[in-house]
């Protein structure tokens, strides 16, 4: 980059000149280098975003039949169970609804990223979310020989996501049972 000046006397003659020449060949292997760098964090992110949706669709596909199927074995259509198979069958159906809000989670933190996440802020019962986090994690509390308690103040409430408040529940509940040794209270 050059850049030159014409210097002037009192009278306005120019009596020189004078010329400043700075190197911006670094500068310029930066910005390139920037540009580069930027083009392909877009292109991976893209890439990314891709990827998730096309392993939701082919994780929920399989998921949803599994769901679909537990929820028909639970209906006393086809049969009677007993009360240990209609046991099992809850915690499968519960499983399968865990691992969709999973599979949401992580397409929610995909959204994050883009800034596209929408949130449904309502009233939410506290004791109804309690309740629903405890039903889908209490098979996982039992293999470790862990009782699951729910004390709640009565009518309580949160303004909140309702999806978004179960999904806090659900992973502090579910690091409580995983890091609570057997046989302990969660």
């Amino acid at each position: 980059l050059l850049s030159v000046t014409a210097l002037r006397d009192k009278d306005g003659h120019i009596t020189g000149f004078l010329g400043i020449a700075n190197d911006i060949t670094e500068r310029k292997k930066a910005e390139e280098v920037i540009l580069r760098a930027k083009e392909e964090a877009e292109r991976t992110s893209k890439f990314k975003d891709q990827f998730l949706s096309t392993m939701s669709h082919e994780l929920r596909t399989p998921l949803n039949a599994v769901l679909g199927f537990s929820e028909l074995l639970a209906d006393d259509h086809y049969g009677p169970l007993n009360d240990k198979q209609r046991r099992y069958v809850g915690h499968i159906h519960s499983g399968g609804q865990h691992l969709l809000k999973l599979i949401n989670d992580i397409l929610d933190l995909s959204k994050i990223e883009a800034g596209r996440l929408e949130l449904a802020i309502e009233e939410v019962p506290v004791a109804t979310a309690f309740a629903e986090v405890l039903s889908a994690l209490r098979p996982l509390a039992e293999k470790k020989s862990q009782s699951l308690v729910q004390e709640c103040i009565e009518n309580l409430a949160v303004r909140a996501d309702a999806m978004r408040f179960k999904q806090i529940l659900m992973n502090l509940l579910g690091n409580a049972i995983k890091f609570t040794p057997s046989g302990h209270v969660a």
